[in-house]
């Protein structure tokens, strides 16, 4: 729907096509300095929008798929909790962004793991995750109709097995410009030398939910695990769900190494 209005305004040419993910990538670098400039300062809100620079995002923020739209309503989400707004505005922003792609629901698990962190008996959740939690199956009962043909097409391939030992690679093949990222904060700790001690402070529930964040890779995998038929598969430039039939495993086996 959205690649069809920017079409009716630039025409049938690469612009309309990729300029909704432009546009969406740079929206979302602004929600994620607006969230580290909230919980540090606006420098360490610069140095987050740098750090996403040197990620894949760039490679998505021109492509004509919707994986920017993913990351805008991922910030989007990430910056309503973190600012303790409106239940039901972080709901709206999940329904819509599992309609843009499901895989958004995985975005609740941070969320999920500070509530869990902060449960006490007889505490009942908060309305913030009952909204996340809502919305996403909203989202997903609106894509019923679409997982049901696939299931009906692909039969008892429809769903994605995750591989475990593609986990890691997640993690570590995240960041292609991790060096930059490693040497500019060699040369920030070298022209910040200090000889009196720095009080750290205890952790804030912004910076422990973004240290949740790190489970989501476990989290797909945990979901993708039990039901057989798809594996993930490694590409130069993301991961992405393949379906692998015995035939064609067999026949990539057979193919010599380049």
């Amino acid at each position: 729907m959205v690649a069809r209005v920017f079409d009716r305004l630039f025409g049938p040419s690469e612009i309309g096509i990729r300029l909704p993910s432009a546009l969406a990538m740079a929206a979302g670098m602004l929600l994620t300095y607006d969230c580290a400039r909230r919980v540090i300062d606006r420098l360490h809100g610069l140095i987050a929008m740098a750090v996403l620079t040197c990620s894949y995002l760039t490679y998505y923020g021109y492509e004509g798929r919707a994986y920017a739209m993913f990351f805008l309503f991922a910030a989007a989400a990430l910056w309503v909790w973190i600012g303790k707004r409106s239940a039901i505005l972080l709901a709206a922003l999940i329904f819509f962004g599992v309609l843009i792609r499901y895989s958004l629901v995985l975005c609740l698990i941070p969320f999920a793991a500070e509530e869990a962190y902060n449960w006490r008996p007889w505490r009942r959740p908060s309305a913030r995750i009952i909204g996340g939690v809502l919305g996403a199956l909203a989202g997903l009962a609106a894509l019923l109709p679409q997982i049901l043909a696939s299931r009906h097409i692909r039969g008892a391939a429809w769903w994605a097995t995750a591989a475990g030992s593609l986990v890691p690679p997640v993690y570590t093949d995240f960041f292609p410009a991790g060096l930059f990222l490693l040497a500019m904060a060699t040369l920030w700790v070298v022209l910040n030398d200090r000889s009196e001690p720095i009080a750290v402070g205890s952790v804030s529930a912004a910076e422990r939910t973004g240290w949740f964040a790190l489970a989501i890779p476990i989290g797909g995998y945990a979901i993708g695990y039990p039901p057989p038929g798809l594996v993930l598969v490694p590409r130069p430039r993301n991961i992405v769900l393949l379906r692998e039939t015995p035939p064609l495993r067999s026949g990539l086996r057979s193919e010599p190494r380049p």
